[in-house]
């Protein structure tokens, strides 16, 4: 019973948006499993006379080596895990059954699906992780950009130090409707690209703005003081400035580099976005799903 019990609350409530861990359940169900298994070989040595079958450890062992098993199924470690399990117990007997254990399993387990459960989750919500290994590919980064985002809804035209609070809104309405909810806005002025705002701190100030016709301020012409968050005190202070969270340094790459570089680029620098350029000219801006969409249509 307290078997089926643990299952069905490990279902219910694993990829829930509540503090609910996939590591312990698993070995709670597996050594209980386990467990079932050791008591029923004990009764049946109790039991039955079987000279080619001596067990030598309790039903607890049995209990460790199925949490094991189903650990070693659901997240596919394996020398990590006889390790964590190793100091867990402290016994060296259980060394050797633990290795064996979590080979066979892994072994099952891939048969059945390649990927862990932490991965097929990430396939699932569709979350921009880019996994550390290289790309061959000769396709220029201008592949990247996704056809159904056009550069005018990516691109705020400064004529000056402010800008309408209604502009700034039409441009995230615009952004919604296009489905693009992790870009930004790159701001370009004289023709030229001047810095990027991110979508997020553009909400955030614009929710603690109610009067349509404010003027919000990005001065790029002054001493930059770029923020790496959001400064709520600052921000409930002076809403309508945007200034310190402008970056005004965004990394670009020319829209014939190739794709791998792009990739590296990402991966190594743990980029959110990358703004591709014709020369002086904006291209348009590529993100991290904007590369795993380019990974799964290959």
């Amino acid at each position: 019973m307290a078997l089926i019990m643990k299952i069905m609350l490990t279902v219910c409530t694993f990829g829930s948006a509540i503090p609910a861990g996939i590591f312990v359940p698993t070995m709670v169900v597996g050594s209980l499993i386990g467990r079932m298994v050791g008591l029923a070989l004990h009764y049946v040595h109790l039991n039955h006379t079987l000279g080619f079958f001596e067990p030598n450890h309790s039903p607890a062992a049995y209990a460790m080596l199925g949490a094991a098993a189903t650990l070693a199924g659901v997240t596919k470690m394996t020398v990590s895990l006889s390790v964590i399990l190793f100091e867990l117990t402290g016994s060296l007997d259980l060394v050797m059954p633990f290795m064996l254990t979590l080979l066979v399993s892994k072994w099952a387990s891939d048969a059945i699906d390649r990927l862990s459960i932490y991965e097929k989750v990430i396939n699932a919500k569709e979350l921009p992780y880019l996994e550390n290994h290289a790309i061959a590919s000769i396709a220029e980064a201008a592949e990247l950009l996704p056809p159904g985002r056009p550069r005018e809804a990516i691109t705020l035209e400064l004529q000056g130090r402010y800008v309408s609070a209604f502009v700034l809104r039409e441009k995230i309405d615009d952004l919604e409707t296009l489905g693009e909810d992790d870009v930004g806005l790159c701001l370009v002025g004289s023709g030229l690209l001047r810095g990027y705002l991110g979508l997020k701190e553009i909400k955030a100030c614009l929710e603690l703005i109610t009067d349509e016709s404010a003027l919000c301020t990005i001065d790029l012409e002054g001493p930059g003081n770029e923020s790496l968050g959001i400064e709520w005190e600052q921000l409930v202070v002076d809403p309508a400035n945007l200034t310190p969270y402008v970056n005004r340094t965004p990394l670009t790459l020319h829209h014939s580099a190739p794709v791998t570089l792009a990739f590296e680029m990402f991966n190594k620098l743990g980029l959110a976005y990358l703004c591709i350029m014709d020369g002086p000219d904006l291209v348009g801006v590529v993100t991290k799903k904007d590369i795993l969409r380019y990974l799964k249509g290959r």
